[in-house]
């Protein structure tokens, strides 16, 4: 990030070492010969202290001095063997060539260990990590021992048969008829294999229960660089006997010795050692058997317990790990060593109820114990003891205050208050639960009782062992004056007495006093009974009643109800008086008979002539009776119409009730003549047009009902001397056209027409 570098290189036999500092440029230039070239390891150390700057090659050296003595602040990574395109042109001014021909490792710094290139390098372009030349390689630069591997026109070729991870130089040699030039000598190496002939670990020490230390010698041939040994265990007792139960990887292959943890205590394992180079690895094909030690049991299990009111019966398991044989239990209750033995359980019994207790269990081998974490375990509850009766105060006629206390001993987690009423004044047997709740309250009010009413209440107290109930305590309400005072039930099986009967109000509010009965609002009973007998009635007459309802706080009535004694069949006179209203109408009255007996209904017949169909138009007289029925007892009178006038009728009245009836003597009748009510119809013809023997023309109608005149009109056709109306033939009467205008019409079209024909 600054202009700070540092830089080192061997080129042609000179190793140059620049660096700039603050802007200030020095460099260091060392010669080296060709002797140098031999095929073995040579040390290269620069170093900077002060303002000295120095360059070693094993015992060769230069020195010089830095003007100003800057520090050098670098922060940049390390590039071996060239630096990134990126980096080439803001330092082209140093000249350097890409690329390194040759072996580096064990690569130090002031500061630090040594470092493997292959493992902490982040990027590598044309570079071989399989490791370096060994150290007996007899390859130099300086022979010309070389060997003809190829000769041909190919650019390439491909070359067998070599030693694994060993080093060839190689130059190509091009020519022709005017002569031969070769390149410059270029490094190859081969791959490294896999080490082989792994020996079996020569020992095995264990540390303790979960480690072993384990020694081993250096495999006798090793193609390549040794990376990491890897120790691994196996387990005697596995079901899968080739997965490794522990394994521990060392890096560092100098040693021979290493620690395999991650064993269990008291178990059987063979171990074997792994070699391993970049190029793959190589486990031992013998096993070390070892057994770890006993240790401490790991993971004692907590107790469970089947809880009683007085006892604990107390189970456990084995440990998780028990890491040995378990020579003994031990159980602790509250601090206190109540069991020692090799069972796995125990009752420990006289114990409280409903007590807490701290249990601990313990497990032992020969290498020492362990207990397990502590539980906090409760004996069994129990319902409560001693429920103490309720205390009760009344508030007034239908309010209660119930309050009560907690038992003395709960013997338990209290769950809910249950209060149960009964009301023996009502002969009732059976308990209600008027409050449940779980909320830890202490009283309660009990609204809309009874007044005047007996009551009993109990308390029931419920824990998770079961629930207890008080003995009862009794309130007696204050009285009040009744309510729900039944309408009395009045009976006759005769004709001149009743039965009545009533029963208690629906809310006595206290204890009745008397009843009292009211015969048509005349007191006939007083008495605590429910019953009453009453005659002298006359048959079919109506009586009310009503009970009234006593306590010692006042009194009540009922609703009022009414009804009669049986009915006889009436006795005496129907007298009767007819009188004609009109030609058509006649007013019939009649006189109830002296003892109906009974609620009376009255019928009234007419025999004589009426028309067959007044309505209908059909004037017809038919000779019958005519009767209108279901006249009250309460109306005596009638208007009786639909008479022909100057016809001659007998009338009777019957009076019946449910047992019998009486008939009236007849009596005559004769009514009016008729008149302005005739019914006439006038026809007035106006002719139109005719048509060969016919004439069309219009017919005027007018039908007097009354006072009120209907005018008709309609098309008719006629001949000679009569009228045909829609195929009806209408004679001239020449007779009544004189009588019936001079009697019923003044008809003012009479000058407009030709001729008038009038039918009556």
């Amino acid at each position: 990030e600054g202009p700070d570098f540092l830089a080192v290189e061997l080129k042609r036999g000179l190793l140059s070492f620049k660096f700039n500092s603050s802007l200030v440029f020095t460099r260091v230039d060392l010669r080296l010969g060709l002797a140098d070239c031999d095929g073995k390891w040579n040390t290269v150390s620069i170093k900077k202290e002060g303002s000295v700057v120095s360059v070693r090659v094993n015992a060769l050296k230069k020195s010089t001095s830095q003007a100003g003595g800057q520090p050098l602040l670098v922060n940049s990574p390390v590039y071996l063997g060239g630096i990134p395109r990126e980096l080439q042109d803001a330092y082209r001014h140093l000249t350097l060539e890409p690329g390194f021909r040759g072996c580096v490792k064990e690569v130090a710094f002031a500061r630090g260990v040594v470092v493997n290139l292959a493992s902490v390098s982040s990027r590598a372009v044309r570079v071989n990590q399989d490791g370096c030349l060994s150290s007996d390689s007899t390859v130099n630069c300086g022979g010309n021992d070389s060997i003809l591997v190829y000769r041909g026109s190919q650019q390439s070729v491909y070359e067998s048969g070599l030693q694994p991870f060993t080093e060839y130089l190689y130059r190509v040699t091009a020519s022709h008829e005017g002569g031969a030039v070769s390149s410059d000598w270029s490094r190859g190496r081969t791959l490294g294999t896999a080490p082989q002939s792994v020996p079996t670990p020569s020992r095995a020490q264990s540390i303790n229960g979960s480690s072993v230390e384990v020694a081993w010698n250096e495999p006798a041939v090793v193609k390549g660089v040794l990376e990491k040994y890897v120790l691994k265990a196996y387990s005697e007792d596995s079901s899968q006997p080739r997965v490794p139960s522990a394994s521990t990887e060392l890096h560092d292959t100098s040693t021979h010795s290493g620690v395999l943890t991650g064993l269990h205590p008291f178990h059987s394992y063979t171990v074997t050692l792994t070699a391993c180079s970049r190029a793959g690895c190589t486990e031992s094909s013998q096993a070390l058997s070892i057994s770890t030690p006993q240790e401490a049991p790991q993971e004692v299990q907590a107790p469970v317990a089947v809880a009683l009111p007085n006892s604990l019966s107390f189970f456990w398991s084995l440990p998780r790990q028990a890491n040995g044989i378990i020579t003994q239990y031990s159980l602790y209750v509250d601090g206190r060593l109540v069991y020692t033995g090799k069972g796995q359980n125990y009752t420990v019994t006289d114990l409280r109820v409903f007590t807490a207790y701290e249990i601990i269990v313990g497990a032992c081998t020969q290498a020492g114990c362990t207990n397990s974490s502590q539980v906090i375990l409760h004996t069994a509850q129990l319902p409560p003891e001693q429920v103490d009766p309720p205390g009760l105060a009344v508030l007034d006629s239908r309010t209660i205050h119930v309050r009560w206390k907690q038992p003395r001993q709960l013997n338990g987690i209290l769950e809910r208050y249950i209060l149960y009423i009964l009301n023996p004044t009502h002969n009732s047997t059976m308990w209600s639960v008027v409050y449940n709740s779980t909320e830890n309250l202490q009283a309660h009010v009990l609204h809309h009782l009874s007044p005047g009413g007996l009551y009993l209440i109990r308390l029931r107290v419920c824990t998770g062992g079961g629930c207890t109930t008080s003995e009862p305590s009794q309130a007696l309400m204050e009285e009040t004056i009744p309510e729900g005072v039944p309408a009395p039930r009045a009976h006759s099986y005769s004709p001149d007495s009743f039965n009545i009967s009533w029963t208690e109000p629906g809310y006595p509010n206290g204890v009745i006093t008397t009843y009292e009965l009211y015969l048509d609002d005349t007191l006939i009973h007083n008495s605590s009974g429910l019953s009453c007998h009453a005659y002298g009635f006359d048959p079919g007459s109506l009586h009310t009643f009503q009970v009234q309802a006593c306590t010692a706080k006042g009194c009540a009535l009922g609703p009022l109800v009414g009804n009669r004694t049986l009915e006889a069949p009436p006795e005496g006179v129907v007298n009767v008086l007819v009188k004609p209203e009109g030609s058509r109408e006649a007013h019939v009255r009649w006189d109830a008979p002296a003892h109906p007996n009974g609620r009376l209904t009255y019928s009234v017949h007419f025999t004589g002539s009426f028309y067959a169909d007044q309505a209908g138009d059909n004037y017809t007289l038919l000779s019958g009776t005519k009767t209108i029925r279901g006249i009250e007892g309460s109306r005596l009178w009638v208007l009786v119409d639909g008479l022909v006038p100057c016809s001659h009728y007998m009338v009777q009245v019957n009076a019946s009730n449910s047992r019998g009836s009486v008939l009236s003597d007849p009596v005559s009748v004769e009514m009016p003549p008729g008149g302005e009510s005739v019914k006439s119809v006038v026809g007035f013809l106006v002719l139109n047009r005719r048509t060969k023997n016919r004439v069309a023309s219009e017919l005027c109608l007018l039908e007097l009902k009354g006072s009120a005149v209907v005018l008709h009109v309609q098309d008719i056709f006629f001949s000679e001397n009569s009228l045909l109306i829609n195929g009806s033939c209408l004679f001239v009467c020449l007779y009544f056209v004189c009588i019936c205008i001079h009697r019923y019409l003044r008809c003012p079209y009479l000058k407009n027409i030709s001729k008038c024909f009038i039918c009556c």
